[in-house]
């Protein structure tokens, strides 16, 4: 009875929102789910070395005075990737759509013959590069005018961000997260109309 008992609370304490609280206990309730369900993550893929990040930033005309004004950078990767609990109501092609994004990004800055994983579209391959180009900024000019409706659009600009991948036995200790680096900026990117119609 007092496993399950322990059993059950650690349950509601993994499933519980973001909190101090919560933080402090799940290292018990870690300890706990690894005696029954401790993985080895190496049998499905690779530990990751690196985290990525994609902000967009937009470039506007102001309809309240007319002044060209730039937007700070939004988290495109975080916004695209929900909680779990919406993960379950909405699936999100966003998500898809941005590693290959990423993937794209990328295809300078790894070395040649580097697995990408998360996009099944060959935009990793040279001779899609042009075409590739043409639907990001399609989408990314769709994004811009989703996110200021009223603007009239001049521009956008995406940046890809790496940093070192926090370990896993780390990730819940509080440890500052590394620093990334700017690994791909194309500068600004003409806004494509057609495509937020």
């Amino acid at each position: 009875m007092a496993l399950v008992t322990a059993f059950c609370a650690s349950v509601v304490v993994f499933n519980a929102p973001s909190s101090p609280v919560r933080q402090r206990l799940m290292v018990t309730v870690d300890a706990l789910f690894g005696l029954l369900f401790e993985q080895r993550w190496l049998l499905f893929s690779e530990v990751p070395t690196e985290a990525y990040g994609l902000t967009l930033q937009v470039r506007y005309v102001d309809p309240a005075d007319g002044r060209t004004r730039e937007s700070g950078e939004r988290d495109l990767l975080g916004e695209a990737d929900p909680s779990p609990a919406r993960r379950l109501v909405r699936q999100s092609k966003d998500t898809h759509v941005l590693n290959c994004y990423r993937v794209y990004a990328l295809r300078l800055y790894l070395a040649p013959g580097t697995p990408q994983h998360g996009c099944s579209s060959p935009v990793g391959e040279p001779t899609s590069w042009p075409l590739a180009r043409t639907r990001f900024d399609r989408y990314f000019s769709a994004e811009a005018q989703e996110a200021f409706p009223q603007a009239r659009i001049l521009g956008f600009r995406t940046r890809v961000r790496a940093a070192s991948a926090v370990p896993f036995a780390d990730r819940d200790k509080g440890k500052p997260e590394p620093a990334a680096k700017v690994v791909d900026d194309p500068g600004w990117r003409p806004y494509v109309p057609e495509a937020a119609q």
